[in-house]
């Protein structure tokens, strides 16, 4: 009986330390998944950044493209006049 006893105890003792284990697996992996939204939110913002740049780029080779066809426009104004 004594023997009984001492399993069950230690059976209680193992499953509160299966409980403790698990919650705080329970809190790393809730802070993993904070973590990881964190991570998608930067790599968003990031993205977001380089097609804004992007865009950037294309405006001022668009300018550039305008300027040296004004350029061209003001050349042959000039030879006409």
């Amino acid at each position: 009986m004594v023997d009984l006893k001492k399993e069950v105890e230690s059976l209680e003792k193992k499953k509160q330390v299966i409980r403790i284990s698990l919650e705080q697996d329970r809190k790393s992996l809730e802070t993993t998944q904070i973590e990881a939204s964190t991570l998608e939110k930067d790599i968003y913002s990031l993205q977001q950044a380089e097609l804004t740049s992007e865009e950037e780029e294309n405006r001022f080779q668009q300018m550039k493209m305008d300027l040296e066809s004004n350029k061209q426009e003001l050349g042959i104004f000039k030879i006409v006049f």
